[in-house]
Order: C-alpha cells, then sequence, then structure tokens
C-alpha cells in the first residue's frame, strides 16, 4: 500500500500542502481539501483515501490549466471545458473546476 511520506507547506501558494506518497512529489492541495481525510505521516493510505487524493490533484490540475488559458484570453465556458477534455483532464474533474 502507498505511504504518506511528507506533507509540507507549499512555499508557492499558501493555504496548501505539499503531499509526497512513497517519497515521490504526488501534488500541491489545498489544506482545506486535505483535513477532513486526517492523514498521518508514515501512514499507508487506504484504497478510498488514494482515491480522493487523486480526485483532489486532477480537480487542481484543470483549475490551474483553466487559470492559464483564461490568462492569455477569455474563453466560453464550454469551449473552455472541451479545451481541458482535450488536453486529457478527467471530465469531472473539468466539471468541478469550472464551477
Amino acid at each position: 500500500m502507498p505511504t504518506l511520506t511528507a506533507l509540507a507547506p507549499d512555499p508557492r501558494q499558501p493555504g496548501y500542502r505539499l503531499v509526497e506518497v512513497d517519497r515521490g512529489r504526488f501534488a500541491s492541495l489545498p489544506l482545506a481539501a486535505l483535513e477532513p481525510l486526517s492523514l498521518q505521516l508514515g501512514a499507508e493510505l487506504a484504497p478510498a483515501v488514494l482515491d480522493r487524493l487523486r480526485e483532489l490533484a486532477d480537480v487542481e490540475a484543470a483549475e490551474r490549466a483553466a487559470l492559464r488559458a483564461l490568462a492569455r484570453r477569455a474563453h466560453a465556458r464550454l469551449d473552455l471545458q472541451r479545451r481541458l477534455v482535450k488536453k486529457q483532464h478527467p471530465p469531472a474533474a473539468v466539471d468541478a473546476a469550472l464551477e
């Protein structure tokens, strides 16, 4: 089973934590989203918790991609949704990111 090896503040984003699983960087996620998971360093991650971390990482990646696209120019919601899905972001994560 995967093990949580680090949970440190992200120096680039206040309120975010750098999550490492099995000594490899997993994602930078909002602390508010991590608190309900009751993560403990060195603990093995249950499959449900690991799935939730993956969902959070997918949503976070889709949000960041959407913000980068919007920084270049304005997009209609449907156009932005299509572009993100085309870039291999999971459709559920895209929907959550655009809400």
